[in-house]
């Protein structure tokens, strides 16, 4: 029932990941599939916990699991958002892409950062967010949607005004080229 109240709000259902050491993470094929089932469309993994971690063996166990994690979602065309806590002393206001353990993930972070970015404006604008029925007509297939979403991300100036013209009619070569 969550993730329908979420998708009614035009949210997006997310799986928080921690750091793949619970019983239920553990068995991350599982769990992804279960949550893909009940609705969920999207990830969201804190870095700094699965990474940055003084113990040697414990970091590199954690910094195993969150790749894993990581390339299991992408499998299964999910996009995958990263951010700080932000609700504990002494949590990094922005990530550390720049890491070792972080840098070969960049790209997947960014897709995902440019996807949700197109999604807030789009649904914002015109109800034409990532799970809209636009988006579901125009793109059933996930790959491609995300794809639309991160391009369009990719193309949007943040703090831009809205283009006029913009409506649940509109196709998305009209909805690319109205926000390039």
């Amino acid at each position: 029932r969550v993730n329908r109240f979420t998708e009614a709000n035009g949210a997006l259902p997310t799986l928080a990941f921690l750091d793949g050491t619970t019983p239920g993470e553990q068995a991350m094929d599982e769990l992804l599939d279960v949550m893909l089932g009940e609705g969920v469309v999207a990830v969201n993994i804190i870095p700094d916990r699965n990474w940055n971690i003084k113990d040697p063996e414990t970091r590199r166990d954690k910094v195993a699991r969150f790749h894993e994690f990581t390339a299991k979602a992408q499998a299964r065309n999910l996009p995958v958002f990263v951010g700080t806590e932000m609700n504990a002393h002494g949590q990094r206001f922005v990530d550390d892409f720049d890491a070792p353990e972080m840098r070969p993930l960049y790209p997947v972070f960014q897709e995902g950062a440019l996807l949700l970015h197109a999604h807030t404006l789009l649904q914002a604008h015109a109800g034409m967010g990532y799970l809209s029925g636009w988006a579901k007509h125009h793109f059933p297939d996930t790959g491609k949607r995300n794809r639309f979403y991160a391009d369009l991300g990719r193309t949007a100036a943040p703090g831009r005004p809205a283009p006029a013209g913009v409506t649940p009619e509109s196709g998305p070569d009209e909805v690319a080229r109205a926000y390039s």
